[in-house]
């Protein structure tokens, strides 16, 4: 996930720029080694009761004193999405085989999603996430057939 505005040519601004998927056996070792500069590792988590997909992105520390936390929306300025096509899994599977990281993964690419969306619009700041608080990111997707 890239943090970011779209708006500012996804080199500054508060918001998201951007997200990928690594496919699903992707180790959290390889994937920390595959995400560049302004770009963090969030999980993806199943909601299965209500049938969705979300991303929880928790801060690390507080914001500083005086600053109004109703003003801390994430913004997304323009639908984002992630196609499990031909191109994307061939620029997934360089990425990852660059540095020799696939070597330590399955060889088979397989992801959660056909087609993955995070919508525009403000996300609200939650004070009572994690330690510090933190943004529930909605991901709409059509999850690929499960065998």
């Amino acid at each position: 996930m890239k943090l970011a505005r779209k708006k500012l040519d996804c080199k500054s601004g508060f918001g998201l720029c951007d997200f990928k998927f690594f496919c699903k056996n992707t180790t959290v070792k390889v994937a920390e080694k595959a995400i560049f500069p302004g770009e963090y590792l969030v999980e993806l988590k199943e909601d299965t009761l209500n049938s969705r997909y979300y991303m929880e992105l928790l801060l690390d520390e507080e914001f500083p004193d005086g600053f109004d936390k109703n003003d801390a929306c994430l913004i997304v300025d323009d639908d984002l999405y992630w196609v499990n096509d031909p191109v994307t899994v061939q620029d997934m599977e360089d990425l990852l085989n660059s540095d020799k990281m696939y070597e330590e993964m399955n060889r088979r690419i397989e992801y959660l999603f056909e087609t993955g969306q995070i919508g525009a619009g403000n996300i609200p700041f939650i004070d009572s996430l994690g330690q510090h608080g933190g943004y529930v990111i909605e991901v709409v997707g059509k999850p690929v057939d499960r065998p």
